[in-house]
């Protein structure tokens, strides 16, 4: 996959390698899902997010609100 396929990378470095971090989905109707270990992110007309594990999650971006790294959150509810 190439850079230029990824247009916003949240977690990728230029060296290729990257960082992991877990993130919250704030969705427009108020729901949050957590996904664990993501490691990185970029947008078309959907929202793509992809774990450490090759897991990717496909998100129709009207639905989202905002993205959010998780890094200590207290007496979240997911």
């Amino acid at each position: 996959m190439s850079k230029s396929e990824l247009p916003k990378i949240i977690s990728r470095q230029e060296d290729g390698s990257y960082t992991v971090h877990d993130q919250v989905i704030h969705f427009v109707d108020g729901h949050k899902r957590y996904i664990k270990g993501v490691k990185y992110i970029w947008e078309n007309e959907m929202l793509h997010l992809v774990t450490e594990n090759e897991n990717e999650f496909i998100i129709n971006k009207d639905n989202v609100l905002f993205v959010q790294r998780r890094l200590e959150f207290k007496n979240d509810s997911f």
